[in-house]
This record gives structure tokens, C-alpha cells and sequence, in this order.
């Protein structure tokens, strides 16, 4: 993307004079090699321990409290993010408002049926 590219859509161009720096995320290293980047950073999947305390802290104790089954479905929900911190973040998010047991359930059941190959998509 040119520095026509970044100013249409308000972002300084990146440059050493003015320090700024963009930021992005990829699966695919065509799509690095593509936007001419020279160190790209490899941005590890979490454990599962890791996995399931960002996806708590998305959350939130008082959803993870609202019922005694929702703690043992988010431990599954965040199993089926695989580890992925942005699949962790934005379905915590998500659920973080969700306080039935059978929304969390249906929550689990749409990761389990499709909703997981597309995190897992490309990589």
C-alpha cells in the first residue's frame, strides 16, 4: 500500500521521520512479502493454561459466575479457539454478556459445527 493508500484512510505514512509504524497480522507470509515486510514476527499460539486466562479475563467473573455450568463451557469454547489470542479475544468479548447456560451451549455448538474452520483457515 502506498502513501496514498494509508492517507485515504486517515493513517500517517509510515516513515522515520514522522515514527510511525503499521501493524498487522497474517497466517499467510505471501501476503508480509506482498506489503514488503522484512522482519515479520511469529506470534505463537497460546497453551492452553495461557489459552483459557486471556479468554477468563475477556469475559468476565461476574458472566463466569452467573451460572455453575458456564466455567466448564468456557473451558471448551476456549479449547475450540485452539490457542488463537484473537479468536480468544473476540469470542470472550462476545461472551462476556452472554450469562444463560443455554447460550453458552449454543455458543459451543456453532464453534464445534463450522465456526472453527475458519480460525483455523490458512494456517
Amino acid at each position: 500500500m502506498g502513501e496514498g493508500g494509508f492517507t485515504e484512510i486517515g493513517v500517517p505514512f509510515p516513515a522515520p521521520e514522522n515514527g510511525c509504524k503499521v501493524v498487522f497480522t497474517t497466517r499467510r507470509q505471501d501476503v508480509c512479502k506482498r506489503m514488503g515486510v522484512e522482519d515479520p514476527m511469529e506470534v505463537k499460539c497460546l497453551a492452553e493454561k495461557e489459552a483459557f486466562d486471556l479468554f477468563q479475563k475477556k469475559v468476565g467473573e461476574r458472566t463466569l459466575g452467573s451460572d455453575q455450568e458456564i466455567p466448564e463451557l468456557a473451558k471448551d469454547i476456549a479449547r475450540k479457539c485452539g490457542g488463537l489470542p484473537l479468536a480468544l479475544n473476540v469470542i470472550g468479548e462476545t461472551m462476556s454478556c452472554k450469562k444463560t447456560v443455554e447460550e453458552w451451549r449454543h455458543a459451543k455448538d456453532v464453534l464445534a459445527s463450522y465456526a472453527i474452520e475458519f480460525f483455523w483457515h490458512g494456517r
